[in-house]
């Protein structure tokens, strides 16, 4: 739900994008609720594909274990930034 958080307080929050695998939106619910308000809403969801392309212009925060994962095995860059009060990740 930090997506939502994030999107609420950014000065600008049409650069806040929700990284989603394709299982997913099913897998977990508050993915899936996002997707449902996303009826109502402008947010944006990205798949690893979009990612990839915009990794120079990207900071995730508080990516899982498995996302670092799967974006070293694409072939991205990661760059630890901040561990604490959340991790914060830049990619290249």
């Amino acid at each position: 739900m930090l997506h939502l958080e994030a999107k609420h307080y950014s000065n600008h929050p049409d650069e806040v994008s929700l990284l989603v695998s394709p299982e997913g939106k099913n897998e977990v619910p508050t993915a899936r609720v996002q997707v449902n308000l996303g009826q109502f809403s402008p947010l944006q969801f990205w798949k690893l594909d979009d990612l990839k392309k915009h990794a120079t212009e990207t900071a995730l925060v508080d990516p899982s274990p498995g996302t670092l994962g799967a974006l070293k095995q694409a072939g991205v860059q990661v760059e630890l930034r901040y561990k604490k009060p959340l991790q914060v990740v830049y990619l290249r």
